[in-house]
């Protein structure tokens, strides 16, 4: 994917940028998306822990699991189920700008 773009009218907080990560995540799969991992060779291990991670999410949601279902596969799901946050490690930009590298656990 592109970079995630937390835009803010006054300073950026560290609620919106974790927002704006949220928000990025939890978009559907677009078919482009899903086709270009299930395509590449070698991958049908994390394609099958990706589509486990998707079946997860939809069986403990919040929401009612048949809407989940029917909305598909999330970027998040890409994710393998890998989702405690270990961090951001900040990057400046001789333009002025930030980019910040998400990490997550193991």
């Amino acid at each position: 994917w592109g970079d995630i773009v937390a835009h803010a009218k006054e300073p950026l907080s560290i609620s919106r940028v974790l927002t704006a990560i949220w928000e990025h995540l939890h978009k559907p799969l677009s078919y482009t998306e899903y086709t270009s991992l299930c395509s590449q060779p070698g991958r049908l291990e994390e394609v099958a822990k990706m589509q486990y991670a998707a079946w997860f999410r939809c069986r403990t949601a919040d929401a009612l699991v048949d809407y989940e279902r029917r909305v598909g596969y999330k970027r998040i799901d890409v994710l393998m189920g890998r989702t405690i946050f270990w961090g951001l490690t900040p990057q400046l930009h001789t333009d002025g700008t930030w980019r910040l590298s998400l990490g997550l656990m193991p």
